[in-house]
């Protein structure tokens, strides 16, 4: 799965390492098939309370960019790997691209959202989440932590 997240990161230019510690977080055993007590979905544990808006923005909005990265377009499947990979790597990718939050606050908005992460309103777990996925991510470069 790790090399699926990859291949995905890569043909959407996006850092392949930091989409693969997203996934190891959210879905350790990166089952694709998972749903969580939450109601997230798949691998990358996609929020299925956003679901519609995200496939309007992401799979149904932008088909040409679907079919480069798929081959084909074909209706969404949560529980197909590469379909909710591409998914949520378009999701993060937005977010670490957001010119308004660096990569820690996208890591957060990822876990709860990015309006609870503009009020103020975040919970300590997506500290925590977000400090692990960048603490890690961070070490995969080689840049030395204190």
């Amino acid at each position: 799965m790790l090399s699926l997240i990859a291949s995905v990161a890569l043909a959407l230019g996006f850092d392949a390492r930091l989409a693969q510690e997203v996934a190891l977080k959210e879905n350790p055993a990166l089952d694709p098939a998972v749903i969580s007590v939450t109601g997230d979905l798949g691998l990358m544990q996609i929020n299925s309370d956003y679901l519609d808006y995200y496939l309007d923005m992401y799979w149904y909005g932008d088909r040409q960019t679907v079919v480069r990265v798929m081959g084909e377009f074909v209706p969404f499947q949560w529980a197909n790997p590469k379909h909710n990979a591409y998914l949520g790597i378009r999701i993060l990718k937005d977010l670490v691209y957001n010119p308004y939050i660096n990569t820690w606050q996208a890591l957060i908005a990822y876990n709860c959202g990015l309006a609870r992460l503009k009020s103020g309103l975040v919970p300590e777990s997506s500290v925590q989440y977000a400090t692990d996925i960048y603490t890690a991510w961070l070490e995969s470069k080689g840049v030395p932590l204190e």
